[in-house]
């Protein structure tokens, strides 16, 4: 790494400035008039200086070859990649691309889909390193997805409406959309984007905290789909009331994590492992003992929900561990 001094010069009445290296401008191409960015934290000594360099767009295409899902995950692996045109061809029959356009808008986040006589294209709205979104909000914004979900959960079993309880499926695929969306946009950044170790770790929290939160979208929709079967077999109200303890308990942890991400606390975060350790021990062991007393078809229903419920508790106590680890 070279390093040079470079004194501070003053300029008219308050403006300092300071000359750029020789070496580096031609490195760089620098030439009169560009227009340079400065990165910096408010909490350092240094800064980042790099040129502004419009964003290249990247465009590629597809063919359509084996089958539908093939497809599908080619063109969602070309979308994590950064590509912001994505064509798929060989599509000839209308069916075929009307099903794959109704795929494509469920699970890819901020895209036009424009269909022809034998392709469909898929541009990513806004693209380009200039739109890059802030993880951290990504991460939040699915925290508070997670904690809707299992609030519209409670509301579904307590009022006995199936229609609530189904309405969760669509919930989960907003954060799978979301958490997609991220893995983009960390794909999008260069090395340049992170002035120090710790913004890159910051970054891979986010990222692992992310992949946990998509894990919980999951499990509470899981317990939606085997809650409408319960409710279904008439369950006893002791045990719908053990079941809604639980998911609130759940709730109040997710919460818990958003706000621990948000003001950065060590001992929210504490609180979250010494929680989730507590549920996991006392809470889950309450739903088991309420297996006894129930029909063979029920405690069946009600072994799957548990089993959701304690992935659910580890997946927060590894999130509070992420936390401390990364993002504290």
């Amino acid at each position: 790494m070279e390093r040079e001094t470079r004194k501070v010069q003053k300029t008219g009445k308050n403006t300092l400035i300071v000359s750029l290296p020789k070496n580096w401008v031609r490195a760089n191409g620098i030439n009169r008039g560009d227009c340079l960015i400065l990165e910096y934290l408010p909490e350092r000594e240094h800064m980042i200086v790099r040129k502004n360099i419009p964003p290249h767009k990247k465009s590629c295409e597809v063919i359509y070859q084996k089958n539908e899902s093939w497809l599908v995950r080619e063109i969602v692996a070309k979308y994590v990649q950064g590509y912001d045109t994505i064509k798929a061809v060989g599509l000839d029959l209308w069916d075929i691309r009307r099903r794959m356009k109704k795929d494509l808008e469920s699970i890819l986040f901020g895209v036009n889909i424009t269909e022809g006589e034998n392709f469909l294209e898929i541009s990513v709205v806004g693209a380009g390193a200039s739109e890059l979104i802030d993880i951290k909000d990504i991460a939040e914004k699915c925290c508070a997805l997670v904690s809707a979900m299992i609030r519209s959960l409670v509301d579904g079993i307590a009022s006995r409406d199936t229609r609530i309880l189904s309405a969760v499926t669509e919930m989960d695929d907003d954060i799978d959309k979301l958490v997609l969306f991220a893995r983009r946009q960390l794909n999008l950044m260069g090395y340049e984007t992170f002035p120090t170790l710790r913004e890159f770790r910051k970054v891979v929290g986010y990222n692992s905290l992310l992949q946990k939160l998509e894990t919980m979208g999951d499990c509470v929709e899981s317990v939606a789909g085997h809650s409408i079967k319960l409710l279904d077999e008439r369950t006893t109200a002791g045990n719908v009331m053990v079941l809604q303890d639980a998911l609130l308990k759940l709730g109040k942890l997710v919460d818990s994590v958003r706000v621990a991400l948000s003001l950065n606390e060590r001992d929210a975060a504490n609180c979250i492992v010494d929680e989730s350790i507590a549920f996991l021990n006392v809470q889950l062991e309450r739903l088991r003992r309420a297996l006894l007393s129930t029909t063979q078809k029920t405690a069946l229903l009600m072994t799957n929900i548990v089993e959701s419920l304690s992935m659910m508790a580890q997946t927060t106590k590894e999130m509070g561990e992420i936390l401390l680890d990364y993002l504290t």
